[in-house]
């Protein structure tokens, strides 16, 4: 429930924040961390930012109310904005969501100041307390602990959201409210069954630090133990029944799997099991067309002569099945014996426009141009490459897999204006201009939703009423994308007339799921937005505008096929933009905690670039097509965001909670991806070997030439597996295991038939690689007797 209009916002070009004596805009001038001035527009606020230092300045004061009314205002925003901060120990400036801010000075007052706000708003934060328990109505009791947060409401409606996810089994979301309640000034005021369940929502949320501090306070609030009802349970009790809570909790003894790229929703997973040997116990293709074959093979073969040939497909594991992406669909089979459990063809995958003639000269001129310079294209859209799961649902974004080749570009440090759109035919005209998410069940592969949801059914212009699109030859479900099939829809100015967020929009991922709720990063009008949308439905429950790149999206094809991986721990959604800026976002306040600019400025157009028609540019190589890092996205350990965004020459760790800068590496010319982080080393596969950087200060630790990488491996109990196209001596495929407290090659697991690995992932069920072409499991330890 939203009581306040969206604020206005305006865009600053750099990281400091020069604030004139009027009017409601402002533009960043002087330097920040780094003397970086990254030509990236961020949602800034001159009018709010005067509002919090007029703030500042009753406190000092003493008065007390105005100041209250101050800050309050700027808690009511609809959607947070960016304010710069003075870092008092070093003086490096920070930029910090105004919420936060806000939220930070009101907890931080004297007692005569919380005692006026709590004087002036508490009674109005009751009053909704109220009413949302009369209803029932969970967006307003949201409210009340996001807006009034400092007041004794605020802090029983956070308690109160809390153990309402608590009992629901939402253990992460429960986890996430009550570490909030924990922080207050007041906790010595909480009941003890209040930490009781704190204590358990950490638990059953795997954060076993939280709930050690959880039941500490507990033992020194209520020594002898906690009256429940009408019965007192000693501690004693209490520790078995949590150890019992847990043991039972969904997911502590599921089947193990891989539901997410890189495994968890910190990204820094690993894996089950182990291989023993490279004898293919199944196999699957990912293509089917002849003409699509033949394309990525000439792609691949171009590529691979000089630079290693990476896929950007990876497989995950859920309920024993593993479900991948093909050049035809999605596709689920049994994890053991390769059995096709089920299969749902979409409308715009390089399988069916192959086949479609009528699309056969578009698909032409853009592979083509792919071809020339980048033919990496055809194979590395981890947009669609990757998939995500919640155990219930599978979610994937379906696009146009060959993107269209922009052969028109602006003018060199101009942001790209209004320009005469190309036109593919209607249905590819419209497949072009936006994407869509999918929900499947993991179950069946029914679609049980899409975002944007499909618009009213309306009578074209001659009055033809719309035929829903029929099943496949072979009885697959299939996926429309184009209002041609399936939906009509009225075209207005070049879009689809329709008011929601997600209409004609581009999301850049698949989601992240978590507590039961998806969070992604989409596109529209130029602008990055995060969404946060109900897993069940699909609803859209809230968004926050994130950066502007100076780029649309349609021209840059380097970020229409480099996914958004978010990252989530303690409270804090890591958003990388892909855009020279990464962003941290409070969950539970739904601000932004902090934004940290890596890029200093925007590359040059690309060298070799030609006349074209309209008077603009044809280039020879995209900008920023060719991704510094490869597979990037954030991953967070601890207290730390280690960085490897494919627009940045460097490695970069942060602070989570403040996104100040802890150290940077600079990435080597030999340096491809980082594979993960384990036992205090962040590892980085190269094009030779890799090499471990410690956590804590970024020094090398250790390098090792392996040979030529054909994937990305997966960390499993200290060791790397990492795949190979040529293993160093043999120069032939191969799995090789580096240990790696020691970096030094344990074992190299031959191919025996010369078949090259691809993305691994490392389960209980097997062994599963990804390659270009092909899905195939290897079998597990302990397991290669065993006939299927």
């Amino acid at each position: 429930m939203s009581r306040s209009k969206r604020c206005p916002w305006v865009v600053g070009l750099g990281i400091g924040l020069l604030i004139g004596a009027g009017g409601g805009s402002c533009r960043a001038q002087e330097k920040g961390p780094g003397n970086l001035s990254p030509p990236v527009s961020v949602p800034t606020s001159a009018v709010l930012a005067r509002r919090l230092e007029a703030a500042r300045d009753y406190i000092q004061a003493g008065s007390w109310a105005e100041a209250a009314r101050a800050l309050q205002a700027l808690l009511d925003l609809e959607e947070d904005v960016l304010v710069p901060v003075r870092r008092p120990e070093t003086g490096d400036i920070l930029w910090r969501g105004i919420r936060t801010e806000a939220e930070r000075i009101l907890s931080g007052l004297p007692a005569p100041g919380r005692d006026v706000y709590e004087t002036i708003y508490g009674p109005q934060a009751q009053a909704l307390l109220a009413a949302a328990r009369r209803k029932g109505d969970m967006g307003l009791l949201d409210e009340v602990a996001r807006c009034y947060f400092p007041t004794a409401a605020g802090g029983e409606a956070t308690r109160q959201l809390g153990l309402h996810y608590l009992d629901r089994g939402r253990f992460d979301l429960a986890a996430l409210y009550f570490a909030r309640l924990l922080d207050r000034a007041d906790t010595r005021r909480l009941p003890p069954a209040a930490l009781l369940a704190s204590a358990l929502a950490f638990r059953l949320a795997g954060d076993e630090s939280r709930a050690a501090r959880a039941w500490h306070r507990l033992a020194v609030r209520a020594p002898l133990g906690v009256r429940l009802g009408d019965q007192f349970v000693s501690l004693e009790e209490l520790e078995k029944e949590l150890a019992r809570l847990q043991a039972a909790a969904p997911g502590s003894s599921s089947r193990p799997g891989w539901a997410l790229f890189r495994g968890s929703a910190s990204r820094s997973g690993e894996g089950a099991g182990t291989v023993v040997q490279l004898e293919a116990r199944w196999t699957e293709p990912t293509i089917r067309e002849a003409l699509t074959r033949h394309w990525v093979e000439i792609a691949v073969q171009q590529e691979g002569q000089s630079r290693p040939v990476l896929p950007a497909s990876f497989p995950i594991v859920v309920g024993g099945k593993v479900i991948y992406r093909s050049y035809r669909g999605i596709h689920a089979v049994e994890g053991r014996t390769g059995k096709l459990e089920w299969e749902s063809a979409l409308e715009w995958t390089f399988d069916r426009l192959a086949r479609e003639l009528r699309y056969q000269p578009y698909l032409d001129s853009w592979v083509a141009g792919y071809l020339q310079n980048n033919p990496q294209v055809l194979f590395e859209n981890s947009i669609l490459g990757t998939l995500s799961s919640d155990g219930v649902r599978v979610y994937a974004v379906e696009d146009l897999a060959v993107p269209p080749y922009p052969f028109r570009y602006p003018p060199t440090g101009r942001r790209w204006g209004p320009v005469a759109e190309p036109f593919y035919g209607p249905e590819l005209t419209d497949a072009a201009r936006h994407n869509r998410l999918l929900a499947l069940d993991v179950a069946s592969g029914k679609l049980l939703w899409q975002a944007p949801s499909p618009l009213p059914l309306s009578l074209s212009e001659k009055g033809e009423q719309s035929v829903p699109l029929s099943p496949s030859e072979k009885g697959e479900q299939s996926v429309p994308l184009s209002p041609s099939k399936g939906e009509r829809v009225r075209v207005r100015g070049g879009s689809r007339s329709n008011g929601s967020p997600l209409h004609d929009s581009f999301f850049l991922g698949p989601p992240l799921p978590h507590g039961g709720r998806l969070y992604g990063v989409l596109e529209k009008d130029q602008e990055l937005h995060l969404v946060c949308l109900d897993a069940a439905r699909g609803d859209l429950l809230w968004t926050q505008t994130l950066v502007v790149p100076m780029n649309r999206l349609q021209l840059d094809v380097g970020r229409r096929i480099q996914a958004l991986h978010l990252a989530c721990a303690d409270g804090i959604l890591v958003c990388p933009t892909n855009a020279g800026v990464i962003l941290g976002v409070d969950l539970c306040r739904r601000s932004l905690a902090w934004a940290y600019f890596y890029r200093e400025e925007e590359p040059l157009p690309p060298e070799g670039a030609i006349g074209g028609r309209w008077g603009r540019s044809v280039p020879r190589v995209l900008p920023r097509l060719r991704a510094d890092w490869k597979s990037a996205g954030p991953v967070l350990v601890g207290d730390k965001v280690i960085v490897t965004a494919p627009d940045s020459g460097s490695l970069h760790c942060l602070d989570l909670q403040s996104g100040a800068l802890v150290w940077k590496a600079e990435r080597t010319e030999d340096d491809l991806y980082l594979a993960g982080v384990h036992a205090g080393k962040a590892v980085v596969v190269g094009k030779h070997g890799c090499r471990a950087l410690a956590l804590a200060d970024g020094k090398q630790v250790w390098s090792v030439e392996v040979g030529l990488p054909s994937g990305q491996g997966m960390i499993v109990e200290g060791v790397y597996y990492l795949p190979l196209k040529a293993a160093l001596p043999e120069k032939r495929p191969a799995i090789c295991a580096i240990d790696l407290e020691r970096g030094a090659v344990v074992r190299r697991i031959m191919s025996p038939r010369g078949e090259v690995p691809g993305n691994l992932v490392f389960c209980e069920d097997g062994v599963f690689s990804q390659t270009v072409d092909a899905v195939t499991a290897y079998p597990p330890k302990g397991d290669t007797d065993r006939e299927d």
